[in-house]
């Protein structure tokens, strides 16, 4: 044989074991559940990439996370989808936040989903989007801003004027409310204000009639094999309405300056004498910005749910009733501002993904085990310590918190399973009450772990087969044993 000839053999052969090492990836990860996660207004699919890192880290899922030109209208949207990632296969599940979720019941037109889960979608229409509500907020933020900056240009020549600089101060933060309420309608209508999209969403418009219409929904329900409404309400929308909308993060300050300005501004109103013009000039401003300030919360529950006194919950920009899923199933989110639920509702996003969809977790074997459920094991909050065992309902299986720091499941055939912790200090097992199965040592570190928090009082179960494993409190298998 010639040295080219051996030369190209041995180019073949490397050719060969590159490709095997780069198909080879792809072909383990063939299982995964294609999850497409779609972002909505004044977004990217970027807004994912913490939520749905986690949930592939955790879910047998490939996650996917287009970007999309968000002031589209919904079916322009839905077919630039389609360009994208149409090719994906039937069993596709789709995670949606806010206006994201009309987008992908548009996209259900062009190609079946195995399900659909939203979060905070506008399905029945958003109350921001009807028209004037942006104006109407922005009108009374104007008439705000202006009476503060009248006041301040007053003072000088009234009688309060030695008051001037203490006045200053808490008007300059009256400006920053000001500046806060302006991000959060900038944030939840302005910018796209004259966009398609924003026309369609309102409640009441023609789309959002048609798109809810029984026969609409009828065959939504044949090209959606699930579909999952996750709904939230902000538990400070009545107090901090704007603050919610526009930055959590000051939710609380938010709540604390509002009233306090407005009992400081009515209270110095009334102690302004009017015996010249200036003095009723600041006089009036002064009870302008306190009227503003104390009906607030109130004008912003009224443009975002279209009910007097914050009498409808919401989640700071979209009414809760609205993100009911029509026709399909809705749960309850746990209470997550608009913005922030692409981040915060991961754990919502989890529970649907794997008690309604049926995805599987990665922590267990590759096939849940079958066979009926037996009663809890180990309870949610309970423990066991080093010596301690449970057993299934016959007693043929076992489970044993060994001396050694090892757990071990034992059957008529011997030892089945182990947590590999031989050697460490003995601490606690503990079936905490977020779902997750614990081994602690004796310094109270985590050694082990069945990787299956945020689901509330899960259970541990053990059957006389030998199978252990962890349960929702739905009847899910989250976590099972596999000989390590």
């Amino acid at each position: 044989m010639s040295a080219r000839i051996i030369a190209a053999c041995a180019r073949l052969v490397t050719l060969v074991i590159v490709a095997t090492a780069l198909l080879w990836p792809a072909a383990a990860a063939a299982q995964d559940t294609p999850v497409v996660f779609i972002h909505g207004v004044q977004a990217s699919g970027h807004t994912w990439d913490r939520s749905a890192s986690t949930l592939g880290q955790a879910l047998e899922l490939q996650p996917f996370k287009p970007d999309l030109l968000w002031t589209s209208s919904y079916d322009t949207q839905a077919r630039e989808l389609q360009a994208q990632l149409g090719d994906l296969p039937r069993h596709t599940v789709v995670v949606a936040h806010s206006s994201g979720g009309i987008v992908a019941r548009e996209w259900s037109k062009h190609r079946p989903l195995q399900a659909l889960v939203t979060l905070g979608t506008p399905h029945h229409g958003a109350d921001i989007a009807r028209p004037g509500a942006v104006n109407f907020m922005l009108y009374h933020t104007s008439v705000f801003v202006s009476s503060l900056t009248s006041l301040v240009n007053q003072l000088p020549s009234s009688d309060f004027g030695w008051a001037l600089g203490y006045v200053r101060m808490e008007a300059n933060t009256g400006y920053q409310v000001a500046g806060l309420v302006h991000q959060a309608l900038w944030n939840a209508g302005a910018q796209f204000a004259r966009a398609p999209v924003y026309t369609q969403m309102a409640t009441g418009s023609p789309y959002i009639m048609h798109l809810n219409h029984p026969d609409t929904i009828a065959q939504e329900r044949q090209r959606i094999g699930k579909r999952i409404g996750i709904a939230y309400a902000h538990p400070a929308t009545a107090t901090a309405g704007p603050a919610v909308a526009g930055n959590p993060d000051l939710v609380n300050a938010y709540r604390d300056v509002v009233p306090y300005l407005a009992l400081l501004f009515a209270g110095w109103s009334n102690a302004v004498p009017p015996t010249t013009f200036s003095n009723v000039v600041v006089r009036e401003n002064l009870r302008t910005a306190a009227l503003y300030l104390s009906n607030l919360n109130t004008m912003w529950c009224y443009v975002t749910t279209f009910a007097p006194w914050c009498s409808e919950p919401s989640d700071g920009v979209v009414a809760t009733q609205s993100q009911f899923m029509p026709g399909g199933l809705t749960i309850a989110g746990n209470g997550a501002a608009h913005v922030r639920q692409t981040v915060e509702g991961e754990p919502d996003i989890r529970r649907a993904l794997v008690e309604h969809v049926g995805l599987r977790s990665r922590a267990g074997n590759s096939v849940p085990p079958g066979g009926p459920l037996p009663p809890a094991t180990l309870r949610s909050g309970e423990r066991l310590f080093p010596g301690q065992q449970v057993s299934s309902p016959s007693g043929r299986a076992r489970l044993l918190y060994q001396f050694d720091g090892n757990i071990v499941l034992y059957t008529d055939r011997g030892a089945v399973w182990h947590s590999g912790t031989v050697g460490t200090a003995p601490g606690m097992v503990a079936m905490q009450g977020d779902g997750n199965l614990v081994l602690y040592n004796a310094a109270g570190q985590p050694t082990w772990a069945s990787d299956t928090p945020g689901y509330d009082n899960a259970y541990l179960s053990l059957d006389d087969a030998g199978t252990l494993r962890v349960v929702s409190q739905h009847g899910v298998t989250l976590w099972w044993s596999s000989t390590p």
